[in-house]
């Protein structure tokens, strides 16, 4: 992880709002402000990229037959998909970060037709560690909607669904991931929802 704050931040009292913190983040405040000046500046050559070494994956189902993934997008959408499959150091996922124009968006749809197969009912066949996540899961669910009192005829029939993507985005980005999902897959593939603040 990389933090970094101002120069002129030398004390927690110096940061707005550190007095909302708790004793335990104050303390996580003030070691970071002690050792920012230690940090050396990142060296442009970190930031070099890197090849993806893994196995590039065939291209998404869904995908629009007339959309071509260029090898560097297939790399980002096969790093991705290992980075949600294979967690390193118990962490999944990963950030994705490249010039405007790349195609992180082309990327990101591919990883979630890539992912869509697996995005169903909690309850499929074949007994994995993920699946009795999901077994309680749906536990917990089940006692959720009987709390609050939501009649079993409103639920789903067969229990909670899984797989919805949330894409948060600027408002001026919105028309561009609906267009962009709409163009990159075939008709019927995704159901896209947008909503934003007035």
């Amino acid at each position: 992880a990389c933090t970094t704050s101002p120069p002129h931040y030398q004390a927690p009292e110096d940061v707005r709002g550190h007095a909302d913190l708790s004793g335990a983040d104050r303390a996580l405040l003030a070691d970071v402000l002690r050792r920012a000046p230690e940090e050396d500046a990142v060296d442009p050559d970190e930031l070099a990229p890197e090849e993806y070494a893994g196995k590039l994956r065939p291209d998404p189902p869904g995908l629009a037959p007339e959309t071509t993934l260029l090898r560097y997008q297939r790399e980002g959408i096969s790093w991705m998909h290992d980075r949600e499959v294979e967690p390193r150091n118990g962490c999944r996922g990963g950030v994705l970060a490249d010039e405007m124009g790349m195609g992180k968006t082309l990327q990101t749809i591919g990883v979630l037709l890539d992912r869509r197969p697996r995005c169903q009912h909690g309850d499929q066949d074949g007994e994995t560690e993920e699946t009795e996540r999901w077994r309680e899961a749906k536990k917990e669910w089940t006692v959720e909607m009987e709390k609050v009192e939501v009649p079993p005829a409103v639920r789903p029939a067969r229990g909670p669904l899984r797989g919805g993507t949330l894409v948060v985005c600027p408002v001026s980005a919105l028309t561009q991931w609906k267009e962009e999902i709409e163009k990159f897959t075939r008709p019927g593939t995704f159901t896209v929802g947008t909503y934003h603040g007035g």
